[in-house]
Formats: structure tokens, sequence, C-alpha cells
């Protein structure tokens, strides 16, 4: 599958239909005792100041930046509807491409599982760079391919299959393998770039099937997404490795005006 007007299309079906389950799964995963939104959370937390968060979703971030003043944007009604059933505000349903917010009023902008599907992704990064105050912060956690255990290989190997993927992919797969330069050109300087394994429970029948449905798979056919999940419920009791990649930026004053 090419990325391509399809993508917004098939976003724009997925979380209607499905919002908040990203949350749904990251929320039950934990590394060291650490979850995920907590390790996004680390490099922003305690900066007292404005936090942007650019495809909030359903608002896991909220709450967890006590000493800042949060933000939610997001594009799906769908999202930011349940965002404010979790109790999250203030929240703009907005597009990542043209941010409603001033230049360079922003502390610290963060980006959770999105920056791998927005486009186009070098408009999102401009505007990331425009509304952050000069040395500001801006933190992205994405999907990557590890770190994972042999058994974890093995698992998400018989899940492609049964999708009849080669991989999963993304809109911006190819800029994000070596996101540094591409992050440069807008005056974010890559200062940190770290990959974990967070451990998800396969507790019951019902944690695996969210595992699968919360995976993007535009053009699979039903079938084989139901396939997927039968494969997965037989792990039950067991856990599966989710890797993750955390990008931190400053905005580097020098090349602001």
């Amino acid at each position: 599958m090419t990325a391509g007007p399809s993508w917004s299309e098939y976003l724009r079906s997925f979380h209607g239909a499905r919002a908040g389950i990203t949350e749904d799964v990251l929320a039950r995963a934990t590394a060291d005792g650490v979850a995920p939104y907590g390790w996004l959370a680390e490099p922003v937390s305690g900066a007292g100041s404005l936090v942007l968060d650019v495809a909030c979703g359903s608002g896991p971030l909220h709450g967890r930046l006590r000493e800042a003043r949060w933000v939610g944007l997001d594009l799906s009604t769908a999202e930011l509807r349940r965002a404010a059933v979790n109790g999250a505000s203030p929240l703009v349903q907005a597009d990542a491409a043209r941010l409603p917010v001033r230049p360079g009023v922003v502390g610290a902008v963060v980006c959770s599982m999105a920056l791998m599907i927005v486009e186009p992704l070098d408009a999102v990064l401009s505007e990331v760079a425009r509304v952050l105050a000069p040395g500001g912060v801006f933190v992205a956690m994405v999907p990557v391919e590890g770190p994972l255990s042999g058994l974890d290989r093995l698992r998400y190997l018989r899940l492609l299959a049964a999708l009849r993927l080669p991989r999963f992919d993304y809109p911006n797969r190819t800029e994000l393998q070596r996101p540094a330069a591409r992050l440069a050109v807008h005056g974010l300087r890559l200062v940190a770039d770290e990959r974990r394994r967070f451990r998800y429970p396969l507790c019951d029948d019902e944690a695996a099937s969210t595992l699968v449905r919360s995976l993007y798979l535009p053009g699979v056919p039903s079938g084989r997404i139901a396939t997927a999940e039968q494969i997965a419920r037989r792990w039950r009791r067991g856990d599966l490795g989710i890797p993750l990649r955390r990008l931190v930026c400053r905005l580097d004053a020098t090349l602001t005006s």
C-alpha cells in the first residue's frame, strides 16, 4: 500500500470508528514500571509552560504534565469527544499542518503516535517550529521495528503473514528512518533518539483483539484482520513487545527570528 490521498480517508474512518484505541493499548504497556505516555512526557515534565499536544487523540497525556498548561489538538471529532469524556481540557479541533497558535508562545510540543502519519510532514514540522519559543522542546513518540525479543519477532511475522503484508507501513516511514536532517531544516535540533520495548500483556481475548485492531492496515480485507485476531488470541496469558521510539528536539534559537 502506497501513501497517498487514501491515507487521509482511511485515518478519518479509522479514528471515527475506533477513537481512543491507541490509548487502550499503550495504557496497558510498561517497561520497567514506566508507561509509554510517562516516557513521552519525561522531557517536558516540570517545564511549567504551555505544552501543545498535537494529534492528542483521546488525551492520554492530559494530567501527566502537572506543572504545565496543557492544550490538546486533534483533527478527529471522535477522538476529541472521547478526550472530553476522559476529562481532558482545553481541546481544539485543528489540522497539525495549520496550528491555530501564535508564533513563539509554546514551551513544548508533544506528538504521540502520529508523526509517522501526519501529512505533509514538512508543513507539520514547520508549524511546530513556528509555535515554539526559542529553545523550546519538541518530543515525538512513534512506532519502530525494534528492540524486540526473538519471540516478539516470530509473533509479528505470523501476524504479517495472516495480513499478507511485508511490514507495517506509514506515509512518513522513510522520512523518519533518519530524521535529524529533516528536522534541522526547520530549526529543530535532534538531541535524543531513543528506543524501548514496552511489554503489552495479552491477558485475554479482548486484549489480543484490541492490539490487532489498533494497527493501521489500509486496504487489508476484514477477513485477514479477523484471522490475525484469532492468531493473537492464542497467545493469551503471554505478552508481546511494542517497540517505540522517542525523538527529543530543541528549537535552535539561532535559526529563528
